[in-house]
């Protein structure tokens, strides 16, 4: 189990093209489960041998949104899926919580 850093943007820019800082908070996810992005090309890893998307699970339901930025293993990705809760088939009592891809751009 890894935990991971999440915050959410909120600067932007004006209409005028005067920039609003971002004033998000940082928060930790702990319990999480981390998997390479499985591909039928290379797409996901870079030339230098880094992976460049990684699927995530938590064990609690959690409120990620697609454009989210987290950090995973000390680099910073940006949520590029819509998160979805997953549960598991067989046992709706079981633990559930939410699923969703993080893609870092090289270049």
């Amino acid at each position: 189990m890894e935990s991971i850093k999440h915050r959410r943007p909120n600067g932007s820019k004006t209409p005028t093209g005067a920039i609003i800082p971002d004033t998000s908070e940082i928060r930790t996810i702990t319990g999480c489960m981390v998997a390479p992005t499985r591909t039928q090309d290379l797409a996901t890893v870079s030339r230098d041998g880094e992976i460049l998307s990684w699927d995530v699970f938590t064990h609690k339901p959690r409120d990620i949104r697609r454009g989210d930025k987290v950090e995973i293993r000390g680099a910073w990705f940006q949520v590029t899926e819509t998160p979805f809760s997953w549960e598991p088939m067989r046992r709706r009592r079981a633990r559930h919580g939410t699923r969703f891809t993080a893609t870092r751009k090289e270049g």
